[in-house]
């Protein structure tokens, strides 16, 4: 694991969400992957990149990876009110199950 400084970590997390935000879906998926590989996966820079994870994954109708990751992000422990769209992206992750 590489340690990144604030700034990095913020640039990268822009970049991943203008990137995704921008259609470019896969671009976006190794930028948060990067962050994910990056970071103590009790952190809140994991949390976020696996949350960007299960967006990219939905925007391109996988539920089976979107759900994965969600579910890796609750891993890291309680959750903040800042991080509520953890639930509507696993339902979303489970709709498109078809469950």
């Amino acid at each position: 694991m590489s340690v990144l400084t604030k700034d990095e970590k913020k640039t990268l997390s822009v970049l991943a969400f203008l990137l995704f935000r921008m259609g470019f879906d896969q671009r976006a998926e190794r930028v948060y992957e990067a962050i994910a590989e990056m970071s103590d996966p009790q952190s809140s820079d994991y949390r976020y990149a696996q949350t960007g994870l299960a967006a990219v994954e939905i925007e391109i109708g996988n539920g089976e990876k979107a759900l994965a990751a969600v579910r890796r992000a609750k891993k890291g422990g309680p959750l903040s009110s800042r991080e509520a769209s953890l639930w509507m992206l696993e339902a979303q992750a489970l709709w498109l199950q078809g469950r």
